[in-house]
């Protein structure tokens, strides 16, 4: 998923589409009112609630979330 800093945004609305998901990769950016890190604890908060183990690459830029 790269969309520019939107990724928190659509993965709040994708509940059912987490559900189904086995593996997510998303580039991590920052937003207008969110720093790159502060962008990617909100979407690892997200993931983690739905059930994905993370792994951080890049620094930070990229995030894989397989599902546990």
């Amino acid at each position: 998923m790269d969309i520019e800093g939107s990724e928190y945004d659509a993965l709040r609305g994708a509940t059912k589409t987490l559900l189904n998901c086995e593996k997510i990769v998303i580039e991590v950016h920052y937003t207008d009112t969110m720093t790159r890190e502060e962008n990617l604890k909100q979407i690892e908060k997200i993931l983690i609630n739905n059930n994905f183990s993370l792994k951080i690459r890049e620094k930070g830029l990229r995030l894989i979330g397989t599902k546990n």
